[in-house]
């Protein structure tokens, strides 16, 4: 395909990604207000750019074929974007205190390799 076209099927199944994360948890985040879904969207967002912009740079330099250093942050987030959706359809909710339990698991992790 011509890059023009490759790049409007990714520009395409960005917003269709970030549509399947956002829709849903626009629906499973109640409590809150509007500070804790935004920060969580910023987050995304800022996880999918950090990708974006570190698998295009492999596949600047050889590191990766340049079709999967394109597509690698649609295929990381893509699982999240699915299990959102699937916990929307069964009216669960995000399970917070499970995320919040993980994220401090992997953080105190780090801080004990370090030392």
């Amino acid at each position: 395909f011509p890059v023009t076209i490759r790049a409007a099927c990714k520009k395409f199944f960005i917003v269709f990604l970030f549509f399947l994360i956002g829709a849903p948890m626009g629906a499973l985040i109640r409590r809150g207000g509007l500070g804790l879904p935004m920060l969580i969207s910023i987050l995304l967002f800022l996880v999918y750019h950090v990708i974006t912009m570190s698998s295009e740079k492999l596949a600047r330099d050889g590191v990766v074929e340049v079709h999967l250093g394109m597509w690698i942050s649609s295929l990381v987030l893509l699982p999240a974007g699915v299990a959102l959706t699937m916990a929307a359809n069964r009216e669960g909710r995000i399970p917070l205190p499970r995320i919040r339990n993980l994220l401090r698991l992997v953080v105190n992790k780090g801080k004990t390799e370090r030392h």
